[in-house]
């Protein structure tokens, strides 16, 4: 075991997820066959939110994305509205998209990058609400299979100082962990910070508090669960 991961915050509901991506293998021929796994890299991030005033969910994010580099996408909406145009004719994979514990919603999304990505991702809602999005872009996962643990099992409170993803297991060295933690907060300016468990990395975005962590786990085995404090 590598030790606890939570997320503390004040008494809003909240919800938090623990994930990992899956390494590309390192294959050498000569002189010496080596096997092994790449390491996962993340190449850049970017967010943006809408305090209200928008039913389209969008991020300019001004990265240099290669082919083959996996991009995964993290929508929370107000008011449990629901996606209906998942970034028009280039596509994510919907890892999620489904109903908070209050009246929230969020979605996961997964995606390989192609020849040419386009400067802006997309997603449009039912009816204009308050958001927030953001996506990170990772190099040398192992596109055949991105996940060597799949968003699935999520820890949920309507309310609690600390917010707790739930403990995963790690079945490949070098797998790139992943905490997203969101709150349907009261108050739209809630920050969150220090991510325990050697996670760290953050990308916050207000409006719809959420934020993300990463980390790099050396080593195959079960990571424990994990804490970031939430602060108005």
């Amino acid at each position: 075991a590598t030790g606890p991961t939570s997320v503390t915050q004040t008494s809003n509901d909240w919800m938090a997820y623990q994930m990992a991506l899956r390494p590309a293998k390192l294959t050498a021929p000569t002189p010496t066959p080596t096997v092994g796994e790449l390491e996962i890299v993340n190449v850049g991030n970017s967010n943006s939110a809408s305090s209200g005033d928008s039913a389209s969910i969008s991020i300019t994010h001004g990265l240099n994305i290669q082919p083959g580099d996996v991009v995964l996408a993290f929508v929370h909406v107000n008011q449990n509205r629901r996606v209906t145009d998942n970034n028009g004719g280039n596509s994510f994979t919907e890892v999620i998209d489904q109903a908070g514990i209050d009246t929230n919603g969020y979605a996961i999304y997964s995606r390989i990058a192609g020849p040419s990505e386009p400067p802006t991702y997309r997603w449009d809602t039912s009816n204009s609400d308050r958001w927030s999005a953001s996506i990170r872009v990772f190099r040398n996962v192992n596109t055949s299979n991105i996940w060597d643990v799949a968003p699935s099992a999520v820890n949920s409170n309507m309310s609690g100082s600390t917010a707790t993803a739930p403990s995963i297991t790690i079945s490949t060295p070098g797998a790139m962990g992943i905490v997203f933690v969101f709150s349907d907060a009261a108050s739209l300016t809630q920050n969150f910070s220090n991510p325990t468990n050697g996670y760290g990395n953050e990308v916050e975005t207000g409006n719809q508090p959420q934020a993300t962590y990463t980390r790099t786990w050396a080593s195959a085995g079960t990571t424990g669960s994990v804490s970031v404090s939430l602060e108005d």
